[in-house]
This record gives structure tokens, C-alpha cells and sequence, in this order.
């Protein structure tokens, strides 16, 4: 640092939307973004010396990062289970930028900085803890994915998507069924006669098995978002459609305002013919 120089946090979002086209009755637009965070380091007004506008920003500094070990504390104590709390993100604005990274729908990297020097103990030890606390969080990872098309697009996808999670739940049952039909056969043909099953081929296995349970949560996202959109596509029909009957019932009344009011008109004239003569 310098006389000139000031300390803030830095924060650099890149936001990366890719859209898909190949079919031309769906769009599926999927979103995400990244986040380079720079935060600044506490500091102690006596082992600085600063003041003035340097002594302003350090106060801030403090309070943002008081703010993020209040967030932090609570979604560990959420993760925990110990209380249900209220995570106050818009106590500051860095914890509401960051509200993804911590506790969101993201996957967040934490490098803590320190120092060796012994006058920076008091320092060193927060942010040994402040660390400490932020690796008790787990993040849920979702594709975050929006899906626009007609209604019997969209039906027509939520029906493929549940035949693909059908066939990849039966093919996860297929092996365990069979390879415990063939271990109960075997061991009553021979009991002596036993092979002994490879590491490798059973850390594959459970790779396997594991990647399709993963798929299958993925595909029951999906399958969840594409029958909300078919609802809401559903609603709206519903609604244009009594907009519709609405439209055409206030014609109707309209038309038969005017009719009455040229049959009035017309036996006004009449009336008026018969008087004069």
C-alpha cells in the first residue's frame, strides 16, 4: 500500500447463457455465471494506523465480512440442523452479490490467505476459523435450465424424459437382478467353486450405479420443470380463452343494445308518421 491506495473487495461475475436449437419446437436456454471474489482482509485500526478516508474504508471492510460470518453461521447451523434461522443476505451488499456461492445453487472454491508473522496471530486465527466454518456448508448443484415451446412440445418431452428414466431404472435393476440370480446359482451348483470379484469391476460398478442415480435425479428436474411449464402454458390457454368468451359475449350485448336501439328508433318514427296524419 501506498498514500494513495485503497482497499475494497473486488468481486468479477461472468454470465454464460447457451441456447439450443436443435429442436424447433423446443428452446431450452440454459444460464449460469462465475464468480472471481477478491476479499479484502480484516485489519486492526491499531496495528495500521489508519485514518481518514483509509480508517472509513477499513470499517466497511470489517462490517461486510462480520456480515458474511453471520451468513456463514447460519447456514451452518441450518446444515447442522441445530435451528431453522433466517440467512440475512441483504444485510450487506457483498453477502447479497455471493448469495449463490454460499448456500446456493453453485459450486464455491475458498482460498484463505494468512501470515506467518507473529503480530498477525489475531488475524491468522479468524480466518483459520472463518474457513473452518465455510467448509461445514454444502451446496445443491442443479442445471439451472428453462425450456419454451407449445403445449404438445412440451407434453411430448415430458413423456420422452419419463420413458428415459423408466429405461435407466430398469437398467439399474437388470444387473443387481441378475448377478444375484447367477451368485445364487452358482453357490448351489458349487459352494467350493467360488471366484473372487476384482476391485476394479466393482469400483466400476458403483461408478455405474452412481452415475445413473445421478441421471436420474437430473432427469426428474427436468421432467418437474417441463410440467410446470405445461401447467402455466395450460393456464394461460385457459385464461385466453375466457378472454375470448368474454369478448364475444360483450359483442353479443352490444349488438343487441344497437338492435333495440334502431327497433325504438324505428317505431318512434312511425308513431310520429301516424300523429301528423
Amino acid at each position: 500500500m501506498n498514500l494513495v491506495s485503497s482497499r475494497s473487495h473486488a468481486v468479477f461475475e461472468i454470465k454464460v447463457k447457451r441456447t439450443d436449437t436443435s429442436n424447433a419446437q423446443l428452446k431450452k436456454v440454459s444460464s449460469g455465471k462465475f464468480h472471481l471474489v477478491d476479499l479484502a482482509g480484516s485489519e486492526r485500526q491499531s496495528t495500521s494506523q489508519a485514518s481518514g478516508d483509509r480508517l472509513k474504508e477499513a470499517s466497511m471492510i470489517n462490517k461486510s465480512l462480520l456480515s458474511l460470518g453471520h451468513v456463514i453461521s447460519a447456514l451452518v447451523d441450518i446444515e447442522s440442523g441445530k435451528k431453522d434461522r433466517h440467512v440475512h443476505y441483504r444485510d450487506s451488499k457483498l453477502t447479497y452479490l455471493l448469495r449463490d456461492s454460499w448456500g446456493g445453487n453453485s459450486k464455491t472454491v475458498l482460498i484463505a490467505a494468512v501470515s506467518s508473522e507473529g503480530r498477525d496471530f489475531g488475524e491468522t486465527l479468524s480466518t483459520m476459523k472463518f474457513a473452518q466454518r465455510a467448509k461445514c456448508i454444502r451446496n445443491k448443484v442443479e442445471c439451472s435450465e428453462e425450456v419454451w415451446g407449445s403445449k404438445d412440445a412440451l407434453e411430448n418431452e415430458v413423456k420422452r424424459l419419463k420413458a428415459q428414466i423408466v429405461l435407466m431404472q430398469s437398467s439399474n435393476d437388470g444387473p443387481s437382478s441378475s448377478s444375484s440370480s447367477s451368485s445364487s446359482s452358482s453357490s448351489s451348483s458349487s459352494s467350493t467353486a467360488s471366484e473372487p470379484v476384482s476391485d476394479n469391476l466393482l469400483l466400476s460398478a458403483v461408478g455405474e450405479c452412481a452415475r445413473y442415480k445421478s441421471e436420474s435425479g437430473r432427469m426428474a428436474t427436468k421432467i418437474s420443470l417441463l410440467e410446470a411449464s405445461v401447467k402455466q402454458l395450460e393456464d394461460r390457454k385457459t385464461e385466453e380463452d375466457f378472454r375470448n368468451e368474454l369478448m364475444v359475449a360483450k359483442v353479443e350485448v352490444k349488438a343487441g343494445a344497437e338492435a333495440e336501439a334502431e327497433a325504438g328508433g324505428t317505431t318512434n318514427s312511425i308513431s310520429e308518421e301516424e300523429v301528423s296524419e
